[in-house]
């Protein structure tokens, strides 16, 4: 597949099996317009307390991360008419196998929402993209001012930066991260056991990188980045407050798009924040000026179901004594997923 990138490996998907999100599945779709992957995590629905006793159902997310269908176009095939067909097949799919609801966060990077019924997409946000295809000194003259400044500043404060091949700092980079996300208020979703960094760190084996910046023998940050033939991604990361004056973020950031373009990538996306224009999406723009759009797609297969899951859940919270409007206001999907949204990632932050 041309456009194959991490997120869309078995490898990935069954970290998050292994977390509890769901069991990994990949549809496969083929057609004299080309062919469709579409890897994701299936849900049982019953396995919610509200629920437990209601008709045995199931809904479909991706991977924490990116996802949705990956395509080859055949001979003179036409997305669109590619897309109608996987789009009808995976609907009879999801009716034969009682699969109530759909959500998906598109790959920012691949457009991928071009495939998918439009009506369904949400741009969320944009995020930040670095071309790694330019000149070195195009991609240090696109950097901001002021991060020039604090790359520089740590460099003289002798910062350096190692790939933890042996992944001798995993415990300590947990610990980075846990505070990283306790400073930044981060929800409870956001917060993983040690277990699940180990996972991505082995399981992705030669896509999964840990990035430490050292100052002496102390960590002043470390980050984990996925790579896959021309992609790489700043995906977990995590720093020592009171070693901020080091700027070893900024020194990190560019020796590890350094590392990735002499790899052969040709795009580093650095993502969003917790929230948009927040104080982590300011320090990702201030490396480049390029920008791609994350989006997420929301289908219902089964609307009869879909509703009376919601008026189940509705019910439920008025008789505990909470306002069930208060769900609808939320604007999470699903809906009847939507007790507990305080303790999951929202869709709008990747």
């Amino acid at each position: 597949m041309p456009d194959a990138d991490v997120y869309f490996l078995p490898q990935y998907a069954r970290v998050y099996e292994r977390k509890g999100d769901g069991k990994a599945h990949c549809f496969a779709y083929h057609s004299k317009d080309g062919m469709i992957l579409y890897p994701f995590l299936l849900r049982r629905i019953n396995d919610l307390g509200e629920f437990a006793d209601s008709e045995a159902c199931w809904d479909i997310a991706t991977p924490y991360g990116y996802g949705g269908p990956l395509w080859q176009l055949a001979g003179e095939g036409s997305v669109e008419s590619l897309g109608a067909g996987f789009l009808k097949a995976f609907h009879a799919y999801c009716i034969e196998h009682r699969i109530v609801s759909e959500f998906v966060r598109l790959h920012p990077l691949l457009e991928n929402g071009r495939i998918l019924a439009k009506a369904n997409i949400t741009r969320r946000h944009q995020t930040v993209c670095l071309d790694l295809d330019m000149p070195e000194s195009e991609i240090w003259r696109g950097i901001r001012k002021g991060h020039k400044s604090s790359i520089k500043k740590g460099l003289q404060l002798q910062v350096r930066v190692i790939r933890d091949e042996d992944l001798e700092h995993v415990e300590q980079f947990f610990n980075l991260y846990n505070d990283t996300m306790k400073r930044r208020g981060a929800a409870p979703g956001y917060f993983f056991p040690l277990s699940f960094f180990t996972d991505t760190l082995t399981m992705l084996s030669q896509h999964a990188s840990l990035f430490v910046a050292l100052h002496g023998e102390r960590i002043a940050t470390a980050a984990i980045f996925l790579h896959y033939d021309k992609y790489i991604h700043y995906h977990f990361s995590g720093s020592d407050a009171s070693l901020g004056h080091l700027c070893a973020n900024h020194v990190l950031i560019h020796d590890v798009a350094m590392w990735a373009r002499e790899r052969g990538a040709s795009l580093f996306h650095l993502g969003g924040g917790l929230q948009p224009d927040d104080g982590l999406y300011l320090f990702k723009s201030g490396f480049s000026n390029k920008r791609a759009t994350f989006c997420t797609y929301e289908c219902i297969h089964d609307r009869a179901q879909y509703e009376q899951l919601v008026s189940k859940l509705e019910s439920h919270t008025e008789h505990m004594g909470e306002d069930p409007s208060d769900l609808k206001e939320d604007g999470f999907f699903p809906q009847y997923r939507a007790v507990g949204t305080a303790t999951r990632p929202d869709a709008s932050t990747m």
